[in-house]
């Protein structure tokens, strides 16, 4: 494990992990498939919109993992759950609670394209219910990531949230350039409410010319948090993208959060 500048990289078994690659998840049938009369929909799924994103679930099917290219766990586990989604019927949970390090993700891969597509979004709902009182870092989401033809991580954005205030979560945006090592944090200018669903929505669109910056745009709730540009360049590679829970902090064990209405569309 590397950790440096408040990004966390997991090697496990000889392979560059970031936001849980690994075993299996182990998922309970009977919870999967457990109805909950009391589910409320909170909204229209992100999915139904036309035309169709490249990739989005809202965790509908019992069989949810064969949407993924990989799930993951270590000292945590993921389950889908219909105690109260976000969309009906379901919404998948990730929970780490040991020591670390841990984690519990979700990954999918998309083609190699000739070149990476100039524009990406991803919007996703997601609720934290437990969090470190103690000001320490976990990563929710691995936004987008470049990765060479093996696998291995050459760019990394993700999005990582803290406890600072009671009931209130901090989000930042974190890019990590590989192997080097070099970051540069985003601070968003909203948080996350502790316990309530919230809409997040990025949009990293690539610079047409090499003398200008890529930029991302963050929305929390429909709200601008952040829009500028990047500090670094973004590679050509393969494209990935990940949800779950991941901290290096043994400190910091205990996190649990549900996301539902994932959508990732390039274009």
């Amino acid at each position: 494990m590397w950790r440096r500048a408040g990004w966390t990289v997991l090697f496990v078994s000889g392979c560059s992990e970031v936001l849980g690659f690994g075993a299996p998840v182990q998922v309970d049938p009977e919870a999967a498939a457990r109805a909950d009369a009391s589910a409320r929909d909170g909204g229209a799924s992100l999915c139904d919109r036309a035309p169709a994103p490249t990739f989005c679930t809202r965790f509908d099917a019992l069989e949810w993992t064969s949407e993924w290219t990989r799930t993951g766990a270590h000292r945590g586990w993921m389950e889908r759950t219909t105690d109260d989604p976000f969309s009906a019927p379901a919404s998948l949970r990730a929970r780490v609670d040991g020591a670390s390090p841990a984690w519990a993700a979700a990954n999918v891969d998309f083609p190699a394209f000739a070149q990476l597509p100039r524009e990406v979004e991803v919007t996703f709902r997601v609720r934290v219910d437990a969090a470190n009182a103690d000001d320490r870092v976990a990563v929710l989401s691995e936004l987008f990531t470049v990765a060479r033809v093996d696998g291995s991580p050459l760019l990394i954005l993700q999005l990582t949230a803290r406890l600072r205030t009671p009931g209130r979560l901090s989000l930042s945006i974190l890019e990590v350039d590989l192997p080097g090592g070099t970051s540069s944090d985003h601070p968003l200018a909203r948080d996350l409410p502790l316990g309530g669903w919230a809409e997040l929505g990025f949009r990293l669109s690539r610079a047409s010319s090499s003398s200008a910056q890529d930029t991302m745009t963050a929305h929390v709730d429909g709200a601008i948090a952040f829009s500028g540009p990047l500090a670094l360049g973004i590679p050509e590679g393969m494209p990935r993208f990940a949800i779950g829970v991941v901290h290096s902090d043994s400190a910091a064990p205990s996190w649990d959060a549900r996301y539902d209405d994932v959508l990732v569309d390039y274009r």
